[in-house]
């Protein structure tokens, strides 16, 4: 049928495939030493069990940590049921923490806990925390009356850890004796990185109130890249991985489609109308996955409009509205409120958007429909990606190939679970789309995930470290310890934490924290169990609408905030669109207004790249014939400059800050990372077009290394000085990580043969000439690039940038500082930007600046001063000088 549905439409059938079945085969547990009641519980499955989950229960019985890391759909969940089950029988006092990564998840697991433990005989009740459960003493009742409770680590992080004082928290953790961990392969970045110190809180927590270690770890994961090193970094503990080598489990058959959008129309001018099709045309119920926030609303949007074409259909629009109405938020949207109009929405469309960022009502109604089967589709981010048993499910549709195989066998496994299904992949013109439509027979044949940690982040670590070690947090509250001080923590703690994070514990609680995070502190307040989520390095800005009641709608990482919610930007919030009046960066609020179906770009996002090339910012270096390859710290400024706007069909001319919705030039975010810089003479070249060049190598960089394209990106830049062999306007290209302070994860880069796997990637897409990425190439670009990849092919050799010695150029007659009329940015404040107005000195304080924020609409002109340790020079933008004690002035630094 759907066959027949993208003929009529005009879409052309790259590649057709049988994905099939397999037969399962069994293995018996007759023999193995487990409880009555874990037998009563198997007894369900004469025939016997998988294999791979067999091993499992053998794993458990040992006494091991174990992960199941096999196929979607494989019973994994059928082990975590039956070692609680063993648990629970051979400890009547034993508690169980389930853990799953969504809220969902967790819902849905919930009754299906409570059937088995019934099923074998265990009278005991299951309980659910998470953000719906409000009240403080309902979340402890759960914990008393409950054997096994089910938590996200984000509840556990915000909630348990922070109520230790808690007799019910306190005797839960102490008869805590078994953690499982569900879809363990989501865990890496920031989210895994921030899940590592929260499974080391609660694992100090449990060992210090039980007097010991006498906790399990049961775990389920996808397939990963490297599963003994992520487990090991994530809990700490050495885990043994049950693989796909071991799977026995059956599988349906599925059809795979490959397809691409008809000639001569763009996909998401041509995808709506196929989505539609599906609705009306056949009985699928399909789930579709596209990379971004934006274009889940946006294709949400566009089907929620065609579906009420008629004005009396639509939710939104009272009657005797005509079709020009349809354009603005209508009269009865007016008298309704958004809030209600939202609920109809949510109740009468036949499609929906799912994503990160919604607020927990708003989730909850549109999983409640998808467990009750009366959505036809639903429109997501990876967000759907996890195990979540989505009930009469009969298509798939990716728009794009996944970066990994990880991920793209996470999306196809949501159909073929009950019954066939079909698989319909897009070619959305990216180079994976590239390389498997050229070759169908790599569509499986790509890299594994990288589930990458990194526990050194110094950000990530004080987050935790606030949470743990300050005064009155959690290691005071397990341990009475005299808050006056007692003496070195490292020497008091027990167990696996990674290197660094006790001497920043000792720091904090020293009052000895470095300048550079104080503005964590300070958003930390007295509760930075609440301030800090998992899923990002720092603080969300929240979403409101203030007409007439506050209505909240979501909320933003700080790097969502630069794609859609900078000053005068129209976002989107369950097909709904709302124009950005104010943006308050101290406060971390986006203030909006309903708004017509307009849709907006930031308007010449600039990306300016400072490395730092000194020995304390200096990773590593290679040279290879003329290309150098540097990875160091950078400076990450990313700047908006206005927006462009489409009302319909027509484009508006741009709309250039300032204006009514932001006092600058330019709305920014700034913050350092790491990175690796490629310099080589090809790309002075005239005519090289370096942005297209450093975008071409960061799409082969994620198909030799699939990391998710939204924690890494491409720029360009100049050296703005010269310095260490590099000279004053060489231009270089950018790989870097996006994440504030970096996870190293472009460091990747300079490992042995990867930088050469990336350039050949890159040569072979140019040669294949088809990819809209380089489209418009010119040929000095791929001189360039060949340049670069005939001299990577050669031996890498370390390259000295600085010699043991360094030249002494003479005594400063003063101290350096940032001009007046410069600016700088604020470590203790989030990097905002502090424009210098003057500089003087204290006799008792020493040397200060005096100026203004750059970033603050609330009194723009309110003059503050700062310590010079606390305002950083940006390098290549900070204009610099030599601050004379003797005389107060500032004379211009010669370079």
């Amino acid at each position: 049928m759907i066959t027949s549905v993208l003929q009529r439409l005009g879409w052309s059938l790259e590649h057709q495939q049988l994905l099939p079945g397999r037969e399962p085969e069994f293995y018996s547990v007759a023999d193995l030493p487990l409880r009555p009641e874990t037998h009563r519980l198997l007894d369900r499955y004469p025939q016997g069990v998988y294999r791979h989950q067999r091993l499992a229960l053998e794993s458990y019985l040992e006494g091991k940590d174990l992960c199941v890391a096999t196929s979607t759909a494989s019973g994994k969940s059928l082990v975590f049921y039956a070692t609680g089950v063993e648990c629970l029988a051979a400890d009547p006092s034993a508690r169980i923490l389930a853990i799953y990564p969504l809220k969902a998840l967790a819902r849905e697991q919930e009754s299906r806990w409570q059937k088995e433990l019934e099923s074998a005989g265990i009278v005991a009740s299951v309980g659910r925390i998470d953000g719906g459960v409000k009240d403080r003493q309902q979340r402890e009742r759960i914990l008393a009356s409950s054997r096994v409770v089910l938590m996200t680590p984000d509840i556990i992080h915000a909630w348990l850890l922070s109520s230790l004082s808690a007799r019910r928290v306190q005797r839960f953790l102490a008869s805590l004796r078994l953690v499982i961990v569900d879809e363990v392969h989501v865990y890496t970045g920031v989210f895994g990185s921030n899940a590592a110190y929260v499974f080391r809180r609660l694992q100090h927590a449990a060992r210090t109130l039980a007097g010991g270690d006498r906790l399990q770890f049961v775990a389920a994961s996808a397939t990963v890249a490297n599963p003994e090193q992520h487990l090991a970094q994530l809990f700490g503990r050495t885990v043994q991985v049950i693989g796909d080598q071991a799977d026995t489990s059956p599988r349906h058959e599925r059809q795979l489609y490959l397809v691409r959008p008809p000639a001569g129309q763009a996909l998401y001018t041509a995808l709506p109308h196929l989505l539609r099709a599906v609705v009306d045309d056949t009985p699928y119920r399909f789930l579709t996955f596209v990379d971004s926030r934006r274009q889940t609303e946006q294709l949400a949007t566009i089907l929620a409009r065609a579906r009420f074409n008629r004005p009396e259909e639509d939710p939104a629009y009272g009657d005797g509205v005509d079709d020009g109405d349809l354009e603005g938020s209508g009269p009865e949207a007016e008298r309704e409120g958004d809030a209600a109009l939202a609920d109809r929405l949510l109740e009468r469309l036949p499609v929906l958007p799912y994503r990160s960022g919604y607020e927990e009502t708003d989730r909850e109604a549109i999983q409640s429909r998808l467990s009750e089967g009366t959505l036809r589709g639903i429109i997501s981010t990876s967000a759907l990606e996890l195990g979540l048993d989505i009930q009469g499910l009969d298509m798939v549709i990716l728009v794009g190939i996944p970066q990994t195989v990880t991920s793209l066998q996470q999306r196809i496994g949501r159909v073929g679970r009950h019954g066939p299904g079909s698989i319909v992949l897009i070619d959305a013109g990216g180079l994976a789309d590239e390389l498997v439509f050229n070759e169908p027979e790599r569509l499986f044949d790509r890299p594994l995930l990288p589930a990458v940690l990194h526990l050194e982040n110094r950000r990530i670590q004080y987050i935790h470290a606030l949470c743990f070690a300050s005064r009155g947090g959690e290691y005071d509250t397990l341990t009475g310890a005299d808050v006056e001080g007692e003496g070195d923590i490292a020497l008091r703690v027990t167990g696996s934490w990674p290197p660094g994070f006790l001497e920043l514990c000792q720091a904090e609680r020293a009052g000895q924290v470095p300048l550079d995070l104080h503005n964590l502190k300070a958003d930390g307040g007295d509760d930075p169990w609440h301030a800090f989520p998992l899923r990002d390095v720092g603080v969300q800005y929240t979403v409101e609408q203030r007409t007439g009641d506050l209505v909240r709608l979501g909320s933003l990482s700080s790097a969502q905030l630069m794609r859609e919610g900078y000053p005068g930007a129209v976002y989107y919030y369950l097909t709904r669109p709302y124009r950005v009046v104010r943006v308050s960066q101290r406060e971390k609020k986006v203030l909006v207004r309903r708004e017509r179906y307009y849709t907006t770009d930031p308007y010449g996002p600039l990306v300016l790249i400072s490395p730092q090339l000194t020995p304390e910012g200096l990773h590593r270096a290679v040279r290879m014939g003329e290309l150098r390859a540097v990875e160091c710290e950078l400076y990450v400024s990313e700047r908006v400059f206005g927006y462009t706007e489409r009302r319909g069909g027509n484009k508006m001319p741009p709309v250039k800050y300032p204006c009514e919705y932001w006092h600058l030039a330019s709305f920014s975010r700034n913050y350092t990372s790491t990175g690796v810089i490629l310099s080589h003479p090809a790309l002075s070249n005239s005519g090289v077009q370096l942005k297209l060049l450093a975008d071409l190598l960061l799409e082969a960089f994620l198909l030799v290394v699939p990391f998710e394209r939204s924690e890494v990106n491409s720029s360009t830049g100049k050296h703005w000085k010269t310095q260490n062999g590099f000279g004053e306007g060489e231009p270089f290209l950018a790989i870097y990580d996006q994440t504030y302070g970096s996870l190293r994860l472009t460091g990747r880069l300079l490992e042995p043969a990867v930088l050469p796997e990336v350039l050949t990637e890159a040569l072979h897409v140019l040669r294949s000439g088809r990819v809209e990425a380089v489209e418009g190439i010119s040929e000095a670009t791929v001189q360039a690039l060949q340049a670069l990849a005939q001299d990577c092919a050669g031996q890498a050799e370390p390259l000295e940038l600085f010699s043991s010695a360094p030249e002494r150029t003479g005594e400063l007659e003063g101290e350096p500082v940032i001009a007046p009329g410069s600016v700088g940015w604020i470590i203790t404040d989030d990097n905002q930007e502090f424009q210098i107005q003057r500089v003087f000195y204290h006799p008792r304080e020493g040397l200060r600046y005096y100026g203004r924020r750059l970033g603050q609409q609330e009194q723009p002109d309110v003059q503050v001063w700062f310590p010079v340790t606390n305002i950083r020079p940006i390098p290549g933008i900070s204009r610099m000088g030599i601050y004379d004690y003797e005389t107060g002035e500032v004379r211009p630094l010669d370079e």
